[in-house]
């Protein structure tokens, strides 16, 4: 059959397969924690860079640290009811049985890879922070990312028409020795965020300043312990100038085995939907002006199935 249109059949028939293998992705991406829905076909999200959220990106780095065994998230480990009278009633969970998303063989490739990116590459700044007492120093590996989103129209010959600021966002998710996991997320909302330069060298130099609060809970290495988790929130302040620091909030929970927490105090600081792109950065950016960027730190420990957790009030 001849048509005029052939270029135009050609063209959304591609589409249509595009849309196909965009699927197939998706549901790959799913079984590792994906949150979302559905996902965009886009080149952002063809070279690995797509929208997510700081517990989701937290619990990607647990699979990696769990050998490739995904675990479910317990919040309740114990209820009683009626304690000291006849009608008593005590439940507990079932032992956490995780499921093996990836292959081991390539949960370790990566487990080395993002090692480099702390030894020698953008998250190098970590390494004088993790020094213990005794001289030794504490295994780390992580991924950092910047995401300067932006929305541009073009015309028909490729001109930009429009180009509006939407957020930027700092990101570097991490695991500290064989037990704890989590990310720490930088985000400036709005117009506001054409002001920033940070990249993601400022949630790096963050963690290395949390180290020393940290030590408690990295020395505990008792097999069976309750993994713990600490969030840090740290909300804009009214009319800050560059020496301001921000004003933090700390809440300490559990988290299930090999799963991280996605409770968090303040503001939330989940990345947009679309695409945050993923690129690495050297050296992070002073502040300048305007509102102080939101930051979410979430942290887990890892524990082996099965491990009780508990929640504090």
């Amino acid at each position: 059959m001849k048509t005029s249109r052939r270029r135009a059949q050609d063209r959304r028939i591609l589409d249509l397969l595009e849309i196909e293998a965009f699927q197939e992705i998706h549901a790959q991406w799913h079984k590792l924690g994906y949150p979302f829905a559905s996902l965009t076909p886009s080149l952002a999200t063809a070279i690995g860079s797509s929208g997510d959220r700081p517990a989701a990106l937290a619990e990607l780095m647990g699979i990696i640290v769990n050998g490739g065994v995904r675990y479910p998230t317990v919040l309740v480990e114990h209820l009683q009811f009626a304690q000291g009278t006849p009608y008593e009633v005590s439940l507990d969970r079932a032992p956490a049985k995780g499921e093996q998303v990836l292959p081991l063989a390539v949960t370790e490739t990566v487990h080395d890879a993002i090692l480099e990116v702390v030894a020698k590459g953008t998250a190098k700044s970590l390494l004088p922070s993790l020094l213990r007492v005794d001289g030794t120093s504490h295994i780390v590996g992580g991924k950092t990312g910047t995401g300067d989103h932006r929305f541009e129209v073009y015309s028909a010959p490729g001109r930009l028409v429009e180009s509006r600021v939407v957020n930027r966002v700092a990101v570097f998710v991490f695991f500290i020795d064989d037990r704890f996991f989590g990310t720490i997320t930088a985000l400036v909302p709005g117009a506001q965020a054409a002001q920033y330069e940070f990249t993601s060298g400022l949630p790096v130099r963050l963690l290395g300043a949390m180290m020393p609060r940290l030590a408690p809970l990295l020395g505990d290495g008792v097999d069976g312990h309750p993994p713990l988790a600490m969030t840090v929130s740290t909300k804009p302040v009214a009319e800050p100038t560059a020496a301001d620091g921000p004003t933090t909030d700390k809440e300490i929970t559990d988290t299930p085995s090999g799963t991280p927490t996605e409770k968090q105090s303040g503001e939330p600081a989940d990345q947009p939907a679309d695409q945050p792109a993923d690129q690495p950065a050297d050296t992070p950016a002073d502040t300048q002006s305007g509102d102080a960027p939101e930051a979410a730190a979430t942290a887990t420990k890892n524990a082996p199935t099965g491990a009780p957790t508990r929640k504090k009030p």
